[in-house]
């Protein structure tokens, strides 16, 4: 991953461009300490005098290393900055000087996607512990990042592997989705990315704690409302909107007529008709709602929904994938199991069976597995056994091309290769050559590789990529045993 170019005006057209997917110049700088050695250096150095260059320097580093030395650059920019005394106006001139290049920087990639994640990762490098939802509003208000910035920041905080971290982030987004939904937030028009994440977060746990239901409802209904033009009955929010309508809390509270209806035409569409209320919803939302938390009991819905998509390719198996890993360090969703009883009723046709005395709910199963696998194996055999000429092959290769693929923890690394496990086999080895390769999603290639270095030589072999390990050099230790050459799954020794 790396930035484009930036500094003279004969670059700009390269840096309009910018992106953190470029890796034509990508490196892996964990082993080059003096180029962070040498950012910090000219970040705490900077004077009125040397401000010009020591910019243009750093950008033109962050050029050629990348990722990290971007996210190395943010992280000695906020370990640099009093944000206590800068919210004050006070501060010496070095620390203006920073916090107005502070102020540039987050000016110029806030409108790129990974933007929460990257600056995120450098705000928790930068501080022990957990974050506090006060140094999140200092930082955005010492920063000048603009509302939209903000809202991306604080999804990411929901994500982040430490759990202080999570709740004050969902107090920080709680705050941001409130001053959004104010009247002079309304009129801001967010990216769909960025629009799908915040209604997927308002759809899940993540915010359970800190927003009342009826709140997350309200805001939910805003966010739609605020984007009359992104088509909600086509794209990815299809099936958050379509779901939200149909979400076991609101079957109690909202008209029962609704939920008939949907139910209705759940039960005779047969999924490929243009103007069936599935059109435009992806399946890994409709498994998602009705997998996630149930364990085994939610294997028979998934096997009676999938053949409403029979047009699902090999993208849509991949965003299931995908969804399995984002969700393996979830908590488990309480109403997966009456989701589940619910559209296994409507596609069986038997939600208004008057023999049944009680209202369709799949049995909770506890056979989460040690590690959160399980979900995501009982999930994957089902889609397996329903799409029986799927390319499952081509499935895993595609996976690290979409921006889907989040591999935050260790949990979702497990999830990645149970998930293979499940789909081929115990017996087929993981295409670690696909990970070699140039990819699209380089944050999560990045995110396996440092999960692989460690992983047991049972679960990966890249010596199992044909072609793929160096030569042994002789007089070197190990070179005399063949077997052992880049570590006991041979990942120091892949090319």
């Amino acid at each position: 991953p790396g930035l484009a170019a930036r500094g003279s005006a004969g670059e700009a057209e390269s840096r309009a461009s910018c992106t953190f997917r470029r890796v034509e110049n990508a490196t892996m700088v964990s082993f080059a300490q003096p180029l962070f050695w040498q950012i910090r250096y000219l970040i705490t150095g900077l004077s009125k005098k040397n401000y010009k260059s020591s910019v243009s320097e750093l950008h033109h580093l962050i050029s050629l290393y990348g990722y990290d030395a971007q996210v190395f650059f943010l992280r000695t920019l906020i370990e640099e900055i009093q944000f206590q005394d800068a919210k004050h106006g006070g501060g010496s001139g070095r620390d203006q000087l920073k916090i107005q290049l502070l102020q540039n920087e987050l000016k110029e990639i806030e409108n790129e996607e990974q933007f929460g994640v990257i600056l995120l990762q450098a705000i928790e490098a930068s501080r022990d512990g957990g974050l506090l939802e006060d140094f999140f509003a200092h930082l955005c208000r010492v920063g000048k990042l603009q509302l939209r910035g903000q809202l991306t920041l604080g999804v990411a905080t929901l994500h982040s592997v430490n759990e202080a971290t999570r709740r004050e982030g969902a107090k920080f987004l709680r705050t941001k989705l409130r001053e959004y939904s104010s009247p002079g937030g309304r009129g801001l028009k967010l990216p769909e990315t960025l629009l799908h994440t915040l209604l997927a977060a308002l759809r899940g746990p993540e915010l359970e704690e800190t927003l009342e239901e009826r709140d997350r409802d309200t805001l939910f209904k805003q966010l739609i409302d605020s984007h009359p033009d992104v088509d909600t009955s086509r794209n990815p929010c299809a099936g958050l909107v379509h779901l939200q309508r149909m979400s076991p809390s609101r079957l109690a509270r909202h008209e029962k007529r609704t939920v008939v209806a949907d139910l209705t035409l759940l039960a005779t569409s047969s999924g490929s008709s243009s103007d069936g209320p599935l059109e435009g919803i992806r399946a890994c939302d409709i498994v998602e709602e009705i997998g996630r938390g149930s364990g085994s009991a939610s294997s028979q819905a998934i096997r009676d929904v999938m053949p409403l998509f029979p047009g699902i390719g090999t993208r849509g198996l991949a965003e299931i994938i995908c969804m399995c890993v984002r969700t393996a360090g979830a908590p488990p969703d309480t109403h997966a199991n009456l989701a589940a009883g619910v559209f296994s009723a409507a596609v069986r046709d038997t939600w208004n069976d008057p023999s049944t005395s009680t209202f369709p709910q799949i049995e909770a199963s506890s056979d989460r597995g040690a590690e959160g696998t399980q979900d995501t194996t009982i999930i994957v055999e089902a889609v397996r056994d329903t799409v029986p000429d799927a390319k499952w092959g081509e499935v895993f290769e595609l996976v690290f091309d979409l921006p889907e693929l989040q591999l935050n923890d260790r949990r979702g690394f497990q999830a990645l290769l149970a998930a293979h496990r499940a789909a081929r086999g115990s017996g087929e080895a993981f295409p670690l050559g696909a990970i070699l390769r140039l990819r699209k999603n380089t944050r999560a290639q990045l995110q396996f590789l440092r999960f692989a270095v460690d992983a047991e030589v049972a679960q990966l072999n890249f010596a199992s990529v044909p072609k793929s390990l160096l030569q042994p050099v002789p007089g070197l230790p190990g070179a005399e045993d063949a077997s052992r050459i880049g570590g006991a799954n041979h990942c120091w020794g892949c090319r």
